[in-house]
């Protein structure tokens, strides 16, 4: 499996690239990778939907680059959203529409991590803005979100997802339950949503219901969301170091190699177990994984790492990778 990359800049050709073009290259590439993963919080929605329903996540992960483990862990940050948009299309399968939607009817009880920021809004308009403009980015970089306050007080909500990833009619479907429940975390009533979707994005008319009262100290206000859009590289930049899972010098080794052999997710996890000594029937029992499926991945690992076994490859691995 190769790497999943949106590719923006043709390669040089015909010229030695100077020090700095690699540099840049190399920084360019994480940009592009950071905005292709969904937030932490994204998948422990994943995780509590398969929990409530009896779905397996191990079956729901199958044969992508992530597996139940990772989805559970609370440092997970890796996950791709073309993973995400066909985890979601798997639990539509087997749930079926109306059933999945009513989950997504009570987005409180599914998005619990959130529920501690979202309650301290003092209405439900400004909630909507804050999702829209600054939570939205964080949660889901890979799409494009807009709003309009129409004259008859309606917020018309536009979402686009970007070129080069995967569709997904079921996300932009089940999105309309999830703005109109989002009010739910004020204690009001879910909103009145209308929406026309396609794979790759959706127009959703909401019109809110009521106002709610904040206890515990100021809410959050228009002016302090301002202060907020103006600065929203910076809050970006938080939200990112703040999901940071703080990274062991093994796991620091992992990103070396991701980096410079160009390795996918789930190849990282199969170099990670043969860093620690795993035999491939042991990687392919915690990867959840057929035992070929792993010795493919360990063949290509050695020819982009440019090794000629596995000895080899684990000793340049803990050797010649230098850590920042």
């Amino acid at each position: 499996m190769t790497q999943r990359e949106h590719e923006d800049d043709p390669p040089v050709v015909g010229k030695r690239r100077s020090a700095f073009e690699t540099v840049s290259e190399g920084l360019r590439s994480r940009v592009r990778n950071a905005a292709s993963f969904v937030a932490p919080s994204v998948a422990g929605m994943v995780v509590r939907t398969a929990d409530r329903t009896g779905l397996s996540l191990r079956e729901l992960s199958e044969g992508l680059d992530c597996d139940e483990s990772s989805l559970r862990s609370r440092a997970f940050g890796r996950l791709h959203w073309d993973d995400f948009a066909a985890l979601v299309d798997r639990l539509e399968a087997r749930l079926g529409y109306d059933r999945f939607a009513a989950i997504c009817a009570h987005i409180p009880d599914v998005a619990a991590d959130d529920r501690p920021l979202l309650s301290r809004f003092v209405d439900a308009p400004l909630l909507y803005r804050f999702l829209v403009e600054l939570m939205g980015p964080l949660m889901y970089p890979m799409i494009e979100s807009s709003r309009l306050l129409l004259d008859d007080g309606t917020l018309l909500v536009r979402q686009r997802l970007r070129p080069g990833f995967r569709e997904s009619a079921t996300f932009f479907r089940l999105s309309e339950p999830a703005l109109a429940s989002t009010s739910c975390f004020l204690g009001l009533p879910a909103s009145e949503v209308r929406a026309v979707t396609t794979s790759t994005g959706g127009d959703y008319w909401i019109r809110p219901v009521g106002s709610a009262t904040c206890a515990g100290g100021p809410p959050p206000s228009d002016a302090v969301l301002d202060a907020l859009s103006a600065d929203k590289a910076r809050l970006l930049a938080a939200y990112a170091e703040l999901w940071s899972p703080r990274r062991t010098p093994l796991e620091r080794r992992l990103d070396v190699a991701e980096q410079r052999w160009g390795l996918s997710p789930r190849q990282r996890s199969v170099l990670a177990g043969l860093a620690r000594g795993l035999a491939n029937k042991e990687l392919a029992a915690e990867l959840g994984c057929a035992l070929k499926t792993v010795e493919t991945h360990v063949s290509e690992i050695l020819v982009r790492s440019r090794q000629g076994s596995r000895l080899a490859l684990v000793a340049a691995f803990l050797q010649e990778l230098e850590l920042d």
